[in-house]
């Protein structure tokens, strides 16, 4: 990428880089690799060579439809359980991050975003596509989306879809300076 003076890295890394997700080897991962990318942004602009992170959403993995079909999200008497089983039924496949790649692969103004942390539900909406299967998933970001996971569809429901937390404040509230 360097001799040719052009190029993107694409890594896959998650909100568990900002907030604690699974366990701390996940956290500390995903963190690194996000941080990697900003750091190598700035050594690779000269060289015409992008760098982001990219965070998928709730993705409809193998595993994570295992969790939904198992039965634990009904069973439970916590709301945000079953919320979340919504969640999940409602988020991408593996195809949709797929999708989002080919979107950056093709942005002329790709170093625009390098550097960046990039949510692929986000790319969704502004490069305009939808999953293989038509629906356009949440983002993490969407006001609404998280009003219905913590169990405020109501309220939820009298919001734009487009309406979205700012990433600086995401950033912020997870601060610990």
């Amino acid at each position: 990428m360097v001799p040719r003076r052009s190029g993107l890295i694409v890594n896959i890394s998650s909100v568990g880089g900002l907030q604690y997700f699974f366990n701390v080897a996940y956290g500390v991962g995903k963190c690194a690799v996000d941080r990697m990318a900003r750091d190598m942004a700035e050594e690779l602009r000269v060289h015409n060579v992008a760098i982001v992170s990219l965070w998928p959403g709730a993705t409809r993995t193998e595993l994570f439809m295992k969790m939904v079909d198992s039965g634990k999200y009904e069973n439970s008497n916590d709301s945000t359980m079953g919320n979340m089983k919504k969640f999940l039924e409602e988020g991408e496949t593996p195809e949709f991050v797929g999708k989002g790649v080919v979107m950056l692969a093709k942005d002329q103004d790709i170093m625009k975003k390098s550097g960046r942390i990039l949510v692929a539900a986000d790319l969704g909406i502004d490069y305009k596509f939808k999953d293989i299967d038509g629906h356009q998933p949440p983002s993490i970001r969407s006001m609404r989306a998280l009003l219905n996971v913590g169990g405020y569809s109501t309220i939820a429901a009298y919001l734009p879809s487009w309406l979205r937390i700012p990433g600086w404040l995401m950033t912020a509230v997870t601060s610990r300076l």
